[in-house]
């Protein structure tokens, strides 16, 4: 839950695709994304969170990787998010050697969103 760490990730012109929600598009739209939501939920605390990354395909300065991913969040009022999906990425390398994401796109896994007493 640490949004600087998760925007040095991003580049410039990237862009987020989330279900019910419109494409959010660039970083500055990316950070405002970010803030509004952990904003909403101030004072939760992340308890896990796995990602694994599967069939990473790397062509010149592009890439591309879909990844399972599973987290759990102790929410403020005693309750639990455990949300677990599954994210397409793709990826540019920059002039100086770094990758950063440019397109991301997320799905929940079939009845596995829930937040529990």
């Amino acid at each position: 839950m640490d949004n600087a760490a998760t925007l040095a990730l991003w580049d410039s012109d990237g862009v987020s695709l989330l279900p019910q929600t419109a494409p959010i598009v660039g970083k500055r739209a990316i950070t405002a994304f970010l803030e509004k939501t952990t904003a909403q939920i101030s004072g939760s605390r992340m308890e896990k969170f796995e990602m694994e990354c599967f069939d990473i395909q790397i062509s010149g300065a592009s890439a591309t990787e879909w990844c399972n991913e599973h987290q759990v969040v102790a929410l403020t009022g005693g309750k639990t998010f455990d949300g677990r999906g599954r994210m397409l990425l793709a990826l540019r390398r920059r002039a100086d050697g770094s990758w950063r994401v440019i397109r991301e796109m997320w799905q929940p896994a079939p009845d596995a969103m829930r937040a529990v007493p």
